[in-house]
């Protein structure tokens, strides 16, 4: 073999190295740190092509969801339509209006971040849904919510 075949698979091992010691951290650790802004709404999406919400700042518009009861019952319907959409979330945050959820993707190896803010006096529920890697996310956070708000009753 030549030098420069032996300093082409060095760099190639390297790179292999580098891409899966990121996605493992970004798998594990989340990079979206559960918060509201000052008043009380989720932070826009900006416009990423790796996020949706309902208020119309991802690429995919969606509306809020009404509820009709207090936010406790609203978080347990939530539970209930992930579980009937066959989703097993991470709970890393909630409180009294707040829920913030950890799931991998199908092949387990590109997370999401999804929070739901409970508004009780609109009775709305908003939601954030963001992949933790890449700038583009093929329209699997769209599907999740999709998912989510089908199974949503």
């Amino acid at each position: 073999m030549s030098s420069k075949s032996i300093s082409f698979l060095v760099l190639l091992a390297v790179m292999v190295t580098a891409v899966a010691a990121y996605m493992y951290i970004a798998a594990t650790h989340p990079l979206i740190q559960p918060r509201l802004n000052d008043q009380e709404t989720l932070p826009d999406c900006k416009g990423w092509h790796i996020c949706v919400d309902s208020r119309g700042t991802g690429y995919t518009e969606f509306k809020p969801v009404p509820y009709v009861n207090t936010p406790e019952i609203a978080m347990n319907k939530i539970f209930a339509a992930l579980h009937k959409a066959n989703i097993d979330p991470d709970v890393v945050s909630f409180g009294d209006h707040y829920l913030y959820i950890g799931i991998s993707s199908q092949w387990g190896t590109f997370p999401q971040d999804i929070e739901f803010y409970f508004d009780e006096e609109s009775k709305f529920i908003h939601f954030r849904a963001s992949s933790r890697l890449g700038f583009y996310d093929f329209n699997s956070n769209k599907r999740t919510i999709e998912k989510i708000l089908a199974n949503f009753s």
